[in-house]
């Protein structure tokens, strides 16, 4: 009897499939702002694989992985230095259950051969424990700058960059590009990533507005390449944009102050 509910509960934790999202967590790290751990452990916790933009201190995030091993098992993949320009420098990093998911290696930012990039995109290579499907994870967070125009170059650079991570990382892995793009997914700028055999989970506004249950911007995504075989170059299994604020207690205008102004987009598969 003892056996047969362990073997149902590993076959429970895998026919959920394995939960991944991208969160801009907005400034984690800076003293002026009024965010608290509990909210945002609440938030990633729901989860198996977050990449998170703009995190602002090292300090920071181990004080976020301190608080989510109190909950399970968690270790984090951060970039070995910011990326950005003057005061408004910020670390990428992958935050995961490494009781599901397993960290194999090639962690770098993009040398960007051309400049292209204010934010150098970070990237690395993991493992799902279970089942031993590999996957690359690349996360970006594209300029907003003065004019659309300047979002369109570095939206137009990524097609260079998917190809350096095919031929230098992925290796015939699928590879799921997450972020936040400042643009929609529809802006011309990802002409060139689409003819790629790239394309968007998601079209729907991520960002929160002032009022509860509004959204504003269609910015955060995850891109996916459909070229490949494996299960994550197919359509996910399930996919939507988390309502923490709701599931937290909080107003949005709460939320934006204490969590983040982003939403997460998570798809499992």
């Amino acid at each position: 009897m003892f056996k047969l509910l362990i073997v149902l509960l590993l076959f429970s934790s895998s026919a959920l499939g394995l939960s991944v999202a991208s969160w801009n967590i907005l400034q984690l790290g800076w003293a002026d702002n009024k965010k608290g751990y509990a909210p945002l452990v609440d938030v990633i916790s729901q989860h198996d694989f977050v990449a998170l933009q703009e995190v602002m201190s090292t300090e920071s995030l181990d004080k976020l992985n301190s608080e989510l091993n109190k909950t399970g098992h968690w270790d984090i993949m951060v970039s070995h230095r910011s990326v950005g320009d003057g005061r408004y420098r910020e670390f990428f990093a992958f935050i995961y259950r490494s009781d599901r998911i397993d960290y194999m290696g090639a962690a770098n930012l993009y040398l960007d051969p051309g400049n292209k990039f204010a934010r150098k995109p970070f990237s690395a290579k993991f493992c799902e424990t279970a089942t031993g499907f590999c996957f690359t994870a690349a996360t970006v967070h594209l300029i907003y700058g003065k004019t659309i125009i300047r979002r369109q170059v570095e939206a137009m650079a990524l097609s260079g960059y998917v190809d350096y991570l095919r031929s230098n990382i992925a290796q015939g892995d699928p590879i799921l590009l997450t972020g936040d793009f400042n643009l929609d997914h529809e802006s011309k700028g990802f002409e060139a990533i689409k003819y790629d055999g790239f394309t968007p989970l998601f079209s729907t506004k991520t960002t929160l507005s002032k009022s509860n249950n509004r959204h504003t911007s269609a910015y955060d995504n995850i891109w996916v390449n459909t070229t490949c075989r494996f299960k994550m170059c197919r359509s996910p299994s399930n996919k939507y944009i988390d309502k923490s604020p709701r599931r937290l207690g909080m107003s949005h205008a709460q939320a934006r102050e204490a969590v983040s102004g982003h939403a997460l987009v998570v798809a499992s598969w």
